[in-house]
């Protein structure tokens, strides 16, 4: 099961972003990390969430955005990410046909084919 996680301490809301990813396999109470870890050396942690499981379980595709101080509310262009939990690999989903480094606009209200390879928002 894929679910947002909410961390109620604010210094570690501040630190490592307020909202996170996690997974949790069936008949376990161990939880893992599906969204990647803020940087610790940045000033501003980012909040991944508004998780979907792709049809089969290989492939997670989520929110992300920046967060502010205090309260680690979000801000900001937010990102869509897949991450595979077989390989552990994390993408950002780009914009079609947008140059590389072109501005970002927001991303968000993902879904995903059961391959991973095709990802809408």
């Amino acid at each position: 099961m894929i679910f947002d996680g909410y961390r109620a301490h604010i210094p570690a809301a501040e630190r490592l972003g307020e909202i996170h990813v996690v997974g949790r396999r069936l008949g376990s109470l161990a939880t893992f990390p599906v969204s990647p870890a803020s940087d610790p050396r940045s000033k501003k942690p980012h909040a991944a969430y508004n998780a979907i499981v792709a049809p089969g379980g290989r492939f997670v595709a989520f929110e992300t955005a920046e967060s502010t101080y205090p309260l680690a509310k979000r801000v900001g262009a937010m990102s869509v990410l897949v991450r595979d939990l077989r390989t552990g690999r994390v993408q950002r989903v780009q914009g079609f046909g947008r140059p590389e480094r072109a501005p970002r606009r927001s991303a968000y209200n993902p879904t995903i084919s059961a391959d991973g390879q095709l990802v809408a928002f």
